[in-house]
């Protein structure tokens, strides 16, 4: 009797390994779901495939992934499919899978169930270096706070038995509040780490951040960039002029923290550009003209005001521009390089 040919799951894994090396990222998840054997397989020897990008864009019943490889972008939507008709037999909300145009109904299956096992199947594997990491809502659609949580628990979780922590050069994160990011970010390589953004789970109004916690961290000392939306700072700006680039919403700007911060972009080469809202100027506001000089003051066709302050750099060709916004309640510090004479004269 000649016996059966071998299938996939008789071969030895060199040779699996190899045929692997062929596929892209959506036969690899196809293949993931067809035996348990397989599915060990891809997700505990195979290494590959490697992330450039891993996106995760929440919304109210949908995960929206982007797994960027050397190979190409796949973009899979995960969705939730609530049953309508009580004499169903299967328990439980059904979720179906679109990739590449095509679609898996999942029967009794939870849509961030299915989201996370493919999520932690990358995360699992990763090596290289992510140019972006992110987790957050998609545009102004509201996001379930629980979702995140369990994505983050996920994240700690499947990154925390790693002998070494992940390599992004971004992350993005939408959090509640503080105590949600700090587990995930200490999971970060902070050697690689050179952005941080900040968004909240939902834009409904400006919410109060602490952030005590989270300035004691190695990953935000060595970060470069910053940004921080629609989350209400109390912070000193010692905490901050390390960065290069820094857009935050402040509880208060003191004269204080002008000099500190005017001093750091004169004699540092450090800041570069910081963009400070502020919901209370300090009692002292009046003293501006006596830290910085007199402003040159214009107004828009909406009666805006602006003042700018222009100071020259000690020894370099830069100067330091301070523009105040007073009907937007925002300074901007930015180091700029003048425009030479023939442009000038154009």
């Amino acid at each position: 009797m000649i016996p059966p040919p071998p299938t996939l799951t008789d071969m030895p894994p060199e040779v699996l390994t190899r045929i692997m090396e062929k596929l892209d990222v959506r036969k690899v998840f196809s293949l993931r779901k067809i035996c348990k054997s397989l599915r060990d397989f891809i997700d505990f020897q195979y290494t590959r495939p490697q992330l450039l990008d891993l996106n995760i864009y929440v919304q109210s019943g949908n995960i929206e992934a982007w797994y960027y490889t050397a190979e190409g972008l796949n973009v899979v939507n995960y969705l939730e499919i609530q049953k309508l008709e009580k004499s169903e037999k299967s328990q439980g909300n059904h979720c179906k899978i679109v990739h590449d145009s095509r679609e898996k109904t999942l029967e009794a299956v939870d849509f961030l169930d299915a989201f996370l096992m493919d999520f932690q199947f990358f995360l699992r594997r990763q090596n290289s270096i992510l140019r972006q990491f992110r987790v957050v809502h998609q545009g102004n659609y509201p996001s379930d706070p629980n979702v995140f949580q369990k994505i983050f628990k996920s994240i700690e979780s499947t990154l925390k038995p790693r002998p070494f922590p992940l390599k992004t050069e971004e992350f993005h994160v939408a959090v509640s509040r503080q105590e949600e990011i700090l587990p995930v970010l200490a999971l970060m390589d902070s050697d690689v780490l050179k952005n941080i953004s900040i968004y909240p789970v939902s834009e409904n109004g400006q919410k109060l951040m602490e952030t005590g916690e989270l300035v004691k961290m190695e990953q935000w000392k060595r970060a470069k960039e910053l940004l921080i939306e629609h989350f209400v700072l109390e912070i000193s700006m010692v905490d901050l002029v390390h960065f290069s680039f820094v857009t935050v919403n402040l509880r208060a700007v003191e004269m204080a923290d002008l000099v500190l911060l005017k001093e750091s972009f004169l004699h540092t080469s450090t800041p570069k550009e910081f963009v400070l809202t502020y919901t209370h100027f300090g009692d002292n506001s009046d003293q501006i003209s006596q830290i910085l000089g007199d402003p040159l003051i214009s107004s828009d066709i909406f009666g805006r005001t602006e003042k700018k302050w222009t100071i020259p750099v000690p020894g370099q060709d830069k100067e330091l521009e301070i523009t105040h916004f007073e009907n937007l309640k925002k300074f901007k510090f930015t180091n700029i390089k003048p425009l030479g004479g023939g442009v000038r004269f154009f």
